[in-house]
């Protein structure tokens, strides 16, 4: 492996791992709380004040809404050229003044382009909240890879 790729891969892990100091469950239950507190029993108002209209509605056959808005983020990384240099061996022939041959080995540093690869992260998040016929809100679900962080 090469160091930058050894760079990256350390960096990566670091990155993970302060995310992840919080178990995943742990967050989005608190995710899930921190959304039915504020949310919950109070009127839809609230979540068009929050969020802005809904992207897409839904009325269900006992008169009830579902509001959804939905996030979604994509980006690509990557891609940065560096140079790192190979140490290389290399042979050259010597005539001394006798006219003896010799062959000689040395080493060299030679650079090479290198680059890192290109990768497009897809992130989304689905929030739907179902508002009751006296527009208070009933109840949140969430689904989604970027809801919290």
């Amino acid at each position: 492996m090469k160091p930058i790729h050894i760079m990256l891969a350390c960096g990566l892990l670091a990155f993970t791992a302060a995310c992840e100091t919080i178990p995943f469950e742990e967050r989005a239950k608190a995710y899930e709380d921190q959304m039915v507190q504020r949310f919950v029993g109070k009127s839809a108002d609230e979540l068009v004040l929050a969020f802005g209209p809904p992207q897409s509605s839904y009325k269900l056959t006992d008169g009830r809404d579902v509001l959804q808005y939905e996030q979604k983020r994509t980006s690509t990384q990557g891609g940065e050229s560096y140079t790192s240099f190979r140490e290389v061996t290399r042979f050259r022939t010597e005539t001394d003044a006798a006219g003896n041959v010799r062959t000689v080995q040395y080493t060299e540093s030679v650079p090479v382009m290198n680059s890192s690869p290109v990768y497009t992260v897809n992130q989304n998040c689905i929030r739907r909240f179902v508002v009751a016929s006296d527009k208070k809100v009933e109840s949140f679900r969430w689904e989604g890879n970027a809801c919290f962080r």
